[in-house]
């Protein structure tokens, strides 16, 4: 099931010329969905964790719009938990994902940018745990990674 879950993401960089490299983790909240069986409901909640290397290319770095198109990989880490199944359980699994995106960022002053920006990613392969029912898997996630953010960036130097 699609879901939107908020999430909070640190990270730190380095820039050289066009180029960006940097390093990011983000932790997303809780995503639960109730999955209908024959004689009861099965709940199944989800914690997402990512961390990813990426590398940016900078139009314009110079002035005070940039457009920066990126793309790198990650490791995307969920944790589920599944009640009312025949056993209430738990799993965690974590995946390589590929990914890429584009950001707009706005010069505040020398040291500061806004920024927006959307991504995705797909991982690399499917998670191997899934939460067994009286009539079998109850819930067998698949993760497709979309997303928007909008932050405030700081230069150091």
């Amino acid at each position: 099931m699609p879901s939107v879950a908020p999430g909070v993401e640190g990270g730190a960089g380095a820039t050289a010329g066009a180029f960006e490299l940097s390093a990011r983790g983000a932790i997303f909240a809780r995503s639960t969905t109730d999955v209908p069986s024959s004689n009861s409901v099965a709940t199944s909640s989800f914690l997402l964790v990512t961390i990813e290397a990426r590398v940016a290319w900078i139009s314009r770095p110079t002035s005070n719009l940039e457009l920066a198109p990126f793309g790198g990989i990650g490791l995307a880490w969920l944790r589920g938990e599944g009640r009312g199944t025949e056993a209430d359980g738990s799993a965690s699994d974590s995946l390589p994902m590929p990914f890429g995106g584009l950001e707009k960022r706005a010069a505040l002053t020398r040291w500061a940018q806004v920024y927006a920006g959307i991504d995705g990613g797909v991982p690399l392969g499917r998670s191997s745990f899934r939460f067994q029912g009286a009539e079998g898997a109850v819930h067998e996630p698949a993760l497709i990674s979309m997303g928007g953010s909008a932050g405030l960036r700081f230069s150091i130097f």
